[in-house]
């Protein structure tokens, strides 16, 4: 008899090792699993780091060209190398166009200097008349916000009439 009660004993002993073995292989997958979803998670911080550092290091290559080519090239030159210049960061950027403007003396109107769009769009020039680019009269709002220096943005002609 006191056989008996002991192999019951180790019996109900080793369905408690069972259970706890099982308990701690669920425990386990589950933490595998956050484990897992927590090395995703790294790998994809990692990879944006890893792109926004190269995506640093080519705009500052860029900047550096431009510096040198800027530092080589003589007065008539300036205009083409300028249109260069937007054209690229405008292409990096994935705009359509790009332009550099200045204000004109009462600071009503903007005048793009210079100008660069995707081939098949007309430039800022072939758009304008005499130059004119933006007025404050007919744009009051891109105007406020380019003279408190704030960049202007627009995706299509219908932003511009909000």
């Amino acid at each position: 008899m006191e056989q008996t009660g002991k192999h019951q004993a180790l019996k109900l002993r080793i369905e408690d090792l069972e259970a706890e073995v099982r308990l701690l292989r669920e425990s386990n997958e589950a933490l595998r699993k956050e484990l897992q979803e927590r090395i995703e998670v790294e790998k994809g911080v990692r990879d944006r780091i890893s792109l926004e550092l190269e995506q640093d290091a080519g705009f500052e290559t860029f900047l550096s060209e431009v510096s040198i080519k800027f530092a080589g090239i003589s007065a008539k030159e300036v205009e083409r190398e300028i249109e260069d210049v937007i054209r690229r960061v405008a292409v990096r950027f994935g705009f359509d166009r790009g332009s550099f403007a200045e204000y004109s003396n009462d600071l009503q109107q903007i005048y793009a200097t210079e100008s660069w769009a995707r081939e098949g769009l007309l430039g800022y020039s072939s758009l304008a008349e005499d130059e004119l680019f933006i007025t404050k009269k007919y744009f009051p709002w891109i105007t406020a916000r380019m003279f408190q220096g704030q960049i202007v943005t627009f995706s299509s002609l219908e932003d511009l009439s909000k």
